[in-house]
């Protein structure tokens, strides 16, 4: 009887240090889902790196996964999202927690590796099918016609819009994604019009979520499509918005991004040494490739175009030192 009774103390506590550890991680992911909220990404990963030191359960990773790599995007630590997320695909998890870091995969490769996204959305969307996560399903979709628009393939991106038209999405959040799909495709095809509506209307259901720092990178979307279609005016404007809501939700590249919007449809408008001036001051050395090509782009081809002395020798510096690292094609357009 005193061995049972040893035995079952043993257990009771050894169920009390789980439930106690559970009750932590549950703690941790909290606060780092409220630090994302309120704009503060390095609070957020504080309280991930601590979730991680605690154990992350199965049941946990659908979270943890996707709270990881939204908070490494604000911070331009994707690499850390993969190391992560790959240690756990090595485990064998569950066809729902493989389904959202297959879907967390491709949202880190955005930012580091478009032409990744196109070799491996199909293992991503086929998962998120098996597991009937619709929303996974979705994010891929538009991470896919995404990674196509990067290169330039407006087949590609209309076939992943194809696999979303006959879907009707229910949550928010996946319908959002598909609208950003659909963006994706119509503007590497040229559709400028057409691609801001789909921007406009993502961005107002961003708003309608809450989700300010996916509504700041929009934002740039459609200031982006507004100096494409000749309204520069409305551009800055649309930019400067951008950037207010980048800073309240703590997303810096978004905001740098949207300062070079600034710049460049001040530029647009004939002020064109106040733009050159202000794209000078946004730099063009971030920790994304893509949104260094594109700064890169859109400094460079100001400064050849006012060909003052000096001009043609730092355009092509600016170029060459934004281009060398990218794996992906360089064209001013959506970045995230």
């Amino acid at each position: 009887k005193m061995h049972r009774g040893m035995a079952d103390m043993m257990k009771a506590m050894g169920s009390g240090k789980r439930r106690t550890s559970e009750s932590s991680l549950a703690v941790h992911l909290g606060a780092a889902e409220q630090a994302l909220a309120d704009g503060e990404p390095e609070k957020a990963r504080a309280c991930l790196d601590r979730a991680i030191a605690e154990g992350v359960r199965e049941a946990d990773i659908p979270r943890m996964a996707l709270a990881l790599a939204e908070t490494n995007r604000y911070l331009g630590r994707h690499k850390d999202s993969l190391a992560w997320i790959d240690r756990r695909l090595a485990q064998s998890p569950s066809p729902k927690a493989r389904a959202v870091l297959l879907r967390a995969r491709i949202t880190s490769l955005r930012g580091i590796d478009t032409h990744a996204i196109l070799d491996q959305a199909a293992k991503a969307l086929g998962a998120a099918w098996a597991a009937h996560d619709m929303e996974s399903y979705a994010a891929v979709l538009m991470a896919g016609a995404f990674a196509a628009y990067r290169k330039g393939d407006a087949h590609a991106a209309q076939k992943f819009t194809r696999l979303a038209d006959p879907i009707k999405f229910v949550t928010l959040p996946s319908q959002i994604h598909a609208i950003r799909a659909r963006m994706f495709a119509e503007t590497v095809s040229g559709r400028a019009e057409s691609a801001m509506a789909f921007s406009r209307e993502a961005l107002g259901k961003q708003l309608e979520l809450g989700d300010y720092g996916a509504a700041a990178n929009e934002g740039n979307n459609v200031a982006e499509h507004l100096i494409e279609l000749g309204r520069p005016a409305e551009a800055q404007e649309q930019a400067e918005q951008a950037a207010d809501l980048a800073a309240r939700a703590g997303h810096r590249l978004v905001a740098k991004y949207a300062h070079v919007l600034q710049a460049s449809a001040i530029a647009e408008q004939g002020r064109r040494d106040e733009g050159i001036a202000l794209l000078r001051d946004a730099g063009v050395n971030h920790s994304t490739h893509a949104l260094s090509a594109d700064s890169a782009v859109r400094f460079a081809f100001w400064l050849v175009d006012r060909s003052n002395l000096g001009d043609a020798e730092e355009a092509a510096s600016v170029l060459t030192v934004a281009i060398a690292p990218s794996t992906g094609k360089v064209l001013a357009g959506p970045l995230l």
